[in-house]
């Protein structure tokens, strides 16, 4: 989703680079709520990246200690600590989720407002 929300964004402001007036001001606002909720998916990304990366580290060094010693005390804690990040993991991911999805929303009620008059001409227009 991260590559997705950088796309989406870029193609979306390409829609507006060679608009030679104002887009109007429904078109405007639908491109910045898409705008921000894309760079907020995106941001909640990295967010989600790193800190599987710090779940996948703390889970290796528990198999570390395990193999030398099972009953080692470090595990308790460190399993605590994979549990924790574990649950930000799952909550960043449906977080991104939701924010791509309503980005996606707002691109395409963009798309519809800035094309209204080429996909739905009036009459006599």
């Amino acid at each position: 989703m991260l590559g997705l929300s950088g796309g989406a964004l870029a193609y979306s402001a390409s829609l507006i680079d060679g608009a030679t007036g104002y887009i109007g001001y429904n078109a405007s606002v639908l491109f910045h709520i898409h705008g921000a909720l894309q760079l907020l998916a995106m941001f909640t990304g990295v967010w989600f990246a790193v800190n599987r990366s710090r779940d996948f580290s703390l889970t290796a060094k528990i198999a570390r200690i395990r193999s030398k010693d099972p009953r080692s005390r470090e595990l308790s804690p460190l399993r605590k600590k994979v549990r924790s990040l574990g649950a930000v993991s799952r909550r960043l991911l449906y977080c991104q989720g939701l924010l791509f999805l309503s980005a996606a929303a707002f691109f395409i009620a963009f798309v519809l407002v800035k094309n209204c008059n080429s996909l739905y001409p009036t009459a006599g227009g």
